[in-house]
């Protein structure tokens, strides 16, 4: 099985921002303690797949 990366905008700044963090948060997989504007952010996304149906 191989596991191939994807690549989003998202994902690209943060490897130009800082290398290592990519590598935590996308290959490694560490996950961050969310924030509430994660917390938001994540509730937009929710709605908004609703809405579309």
């Amino acid at each position: 099985m191989t596991n191939e990366l994807t690549l989003s905008k998202s994902k690209i700044n943060t490897f130009i921002e800082c290398p290592r963090k990519f590598k935590y948060r996308y290959i490694d997989e560490i996950t961050e303690e969310a924030n509430e504007y994660m917390l938001l952010g994540t509730e937009v996304h929710e709605i908004a797949e609703e809405i579309a149906g």
